[in-house]
């Protein structure tokens, strides 16, 4: 009973994560991934197996989780499993940052704070049910700060590498940690700075990661024949999606307005008023997690410039990197407001607002969580029942006689085909198409196209439609399969 009084707080917090967890899994075991992009992943992991040496497979995005995802697909894996680890390194996240702040803050109920408002964050929720590589930066992130606070620069600087390698954002949170320890060595006026141990192997978490990267540009340029390809390709991807440059042509209302869009609205929007808990518990915060304010003001400052020049797609996945930095300063928020208002009678126990905090919390995450399911339980409609139909082709005893040449990531991975007998050409509307899908009709190999039905008329020159689905009300087009 004792050591059950002594450990209260971990204790809530575990079981909290339990039934996150729960709810996970079995999200996971009954709903599809809803987020396209994951499967568009796999499927570059599966034709790296096998192609690894062609990098231009990449595409837009850097290498790292393609290989964890290659990993998987080599062992015969599905993207399923990638789900279910996700499940394990999102639940991590808050379970470390409650031991990380309750060393710095032993006393006091701000380790726990954080860390269940981390828990019970909607979107690093959600994300943890995904295959996408979200929950593993976020991981990778909350641990360079805890390396690099204890000095551990060999640690930090392979981690923030491969976070490098993972999204984007980790250049910038390169780029904040370089001027960060330039403002201390300005500061000091020596090399070696007392804030970093007086040594020199705090470089080493700014060369290691810049080495990587300047590797990989290298590597794409040779493979690519292009400098940056993959960074004009996102912020070509990114506009043409949202069919507009950037917002600084709209006007000054626009730029503010998207200014504010991951600063405000979006932890607004997922956590309700507890937001407003982050300006008050920021001063305290910043002075006692320096390093933790650099590394998320420059993801917070990535983002909201990507955004504003619409070179990302303004989703609200781009925030779970930085749930444990809002969390953290909205814990110390919810301190400082509580020990004010003790003052009051009403409120001496200092147990009302936490709880009241909580509550709200709790409201938010259940409500975006039935949300989702919904969501997740209507999509992919369309793509699941050509899935259906393509299985049923495959099963039929025809298999291993034909290539089918998709365009559908969803269609392929929910078909469950062997991935062996998918081609990724990817086709548009031009004689490039043309000339790639005639070479397959003047050679003895059968073939089905999988694609979007925008493409029908063009498609149907070769070969004859088999099946159609409705149109996607979402995107306002379906799946065509064509055989020739």
């Amino acid at each position: 009973m004792d050591a059950f009084r002594k450990n209260t707080e971990l204790i809530v917090l575990l079981f909290t994560i339990a039934i996150v967890a729960v709810w996970q899994i079995f999200f996971i075991y009954q709903l599809p991934d809803g987020d396209t992009d994951a499967y568009a992943h796999f499927i570059i992991a599966r034709d790296i197996v096998r192609n690894g040496s062609n990098l231009s497979l990449h595409w837009v995005w850097l290498p790292l989780f393609h290989y964890i995802g290659a990993f998987f697909v080599s062992i015969g894996s599905e993207m399923q499993t990638l789900r279910y680890i996700n499940v394990i390194v999102w639940n991590a996240i808050p379970v470390i940052l409650y031991f990380y702040i309750k060393k710095k803050e032993p006393q006091s109920l701000i380790a726990v704070s954080a860390a269940m408002l981390a828990a019970l964050s909607p979107i690093g929720i959600l994300m943890g049910t995904t295959a996408q590589p979200e929950p593993l930066f976020a991981l990778f992130i909350l641990l360079i700060v805890i390396t690099l606070e204890n000095r551990k620069y060999f640690s930090s600087a392979i981690i923030l590498s491969l976070a490098c390698m993972l999204r984007y954002e980790a250049w910038a949170v390169l780029a904040g940690i370089t001027i960060y320890l330039l403002i201390i060595i300005i500061k000091e006026r020596k090399l070696k700075t007392a804030l970093f141990g007086n040594t020199y192997s705090a470089f080493l978490v700014i060369l290691l990661p810049a080495f990587t990267i300047i590797i990989w540009t290298i590597l794409r340029y040779l493979s690519d024949g292009s400098w940056f390809l993959f960074l004009h390709g996102t912020q070509k991807f990114a506009s043409d999606a949202l069919r507009q440059n950037n917002e600084i042509g709209g006007g000054i209302i626009n730029v503010i307005k998207d200014t504010f869009f991951y600063v405000f609205w979006i932890p607004f929007i997922f956590t309700g008023v507890t937001v407003l808990l982050v300006p008050a518990g920021f001063k305290k915060f910043y002075s006692q997690n320096k390093i933790m304010f650099v590394t998320g003001t420059a993801i917070l400052l990535f983002i909201t410039l990507s955004w504003i020049l619409k070179a990302n797609l303004g989703l609200n996945r781009h925030f779970t990197s930085i749930i444990p930095f809002y969390s953290l300063m909205s814990a110390y928020g919810l301190f400082i407001i509580t020990e004010y208002f003790k003052k009051y009678k009403i409120l001496k126990s200092g147990k009302v607002i936490p709880v009241l905090a909580l509550v709200i919390i709790l409201v938010y995450s259940v409500m975006w969580l039935y949300i989702w399911r919904k969501n997740n339980e209507a999509s992919f409609t369309e793509k699941k029942s050509a899935a259906e139909f393509i299985r049923q082709v495959y099963s039929s005893g025809t298999s291993g006689k034909f290539m089918i040449i998709s365009n559908e990531p969803v269609v392929e991975i929910l078909s469950k085909i062997d991935y062996r007998l998918f081609d990724h050409f990817w086709m548009e509307e031009n004689q490039e198409t043309a000339d790639y899908l005639l070479s397959f009709k003047k050679s003895d190999k059968s073939y089905y196209i999988i694609a979007n039905s925008k493409l029908g008329l063009f498609l149907k020159r070769f070969g004859d439609v088999i099946y159609e689905t409705n149109k996607d009300s979402s995107i306002g087009n379906g799946v065509i399969i064509i055989k020739d």
